[in-house]
């Protein structure tokens, strides 16, 4: 009799990590629709985003164009990259393949995500619109709450991260 309620427990904790997982998935897809489907405005988001950032990491001021002209190459391939990551994880995430991976890879990803963001927050640039998150699908501005919110996405990845740990 005292295993049932054991039991209930652990099948609901099952459930809402599902939930979580799924929800995780959609958010990447959406994320990455968001994007994909305005490539170019995504890449333009990239290279603004990139530079406070390469910036801040080589202590070299803020004259933007030689930091671009010596990045800009990899521009393009590192949007396609995002794009394929957050694709394959939404999809992993939305079909439970390689669960535990994927939410790794999300918490891995959203670390990256939400580092330049508090480098942009800091070091902020006037070329610079929005985030780029959500890619045209939502245009919203980089503020803590941007940062907040990837926290947030952040700690629920580490749930189905360590929900899937635990039951292996």
């Amino acid at each position: 009799m005292t295993n049932k309620p054991k039991f209930l427990l652990l099948l609901t904790m099952i459930k809402v990590n599902k939930l979580i997982s799924v929800f995780l998935g959609l958010v990447m897809i959406i994320a990455f629709f968001g994007k994909g489907i305005a490539l170019e405005e995504f890449e333009i988001e990239i290279k603004t985003m990139l530079i406070p950032f390469l910036s801040a990491i080589t202590g070299v001021p803020s004259e933007r164009q030689a930091i671009i002209k010596e990045v800009g190459m990899f521009i393009l391939p590192l949007v396609l990259l995002i794009l394929l990551i957050e694709s394959l994880i939404g999809l992993f995430l939305l079909f439970e393949v390689q669960v535990r991976a994927s939410a790794l890879s999300l918490v891995l990803l959203l670390l990256t995500f939400t580092l330049v963001l508090i480098v942009n927050i800091l070091y902020p640039s006037s070329e610079l619109k929005t985030c780029g998150c959500f890619g045209v699908l939502w245009e919203e501005p980089i503020t803590w709450w941007s940062v907040l919110r990837n926290i947030v996405l952040i700690g629920m990845a580490w749930i189905v991260y360590r929900s899937e740990a635990s039951r292996k």
